[in-house]
């Protein structure tokens, strides 16, 4: 599984968490309105799971970025170096060999 196809699910399981916490803050609220306890707990411990996933998703996608940001780094360091080298030796070449 490549990064790209890491990174969709996440954040499809991210948008999923967070339907589950908006449908647990609804059952809570329609709880709290119909004075029914039970149900108001249940949705209230809904919400939570549904935002403690949404956060552990999140995290997640942020630590990819992360990565993928350090690796483009690298690459772009990588990349300035090899130009250096090149530029040097067309230098030394155009100078007839001389330095």
């Amino acid at each position: 599984m490549t990064d790209a196809d890491m990174h969709q699910q996440a954040l499809a399981a991210a948008g999923k968490a967070s339907g589950v916490m908006y449908a647990g803050g609804g059952v809570g609220g329609l709880g709290a309105v119909l004075s029914n306890e039970v149900i108001g707990l249940l949705g209230l411990l809904i919400a939570l799971v549904g935002y403690l996933t949404n956060l552990y998703y999140k995290r997640k996608d942020a630590a990819m970025r992360s990565a993928a940001n350090e690796l483009e780094k690298a690459l772009r360091i990588a990349e300035d170096r090899r130009q250096e080298v090149e530029h040097k030796a067309r230098m030394q070449a155009l100078r007839g060999g001389r330095v």
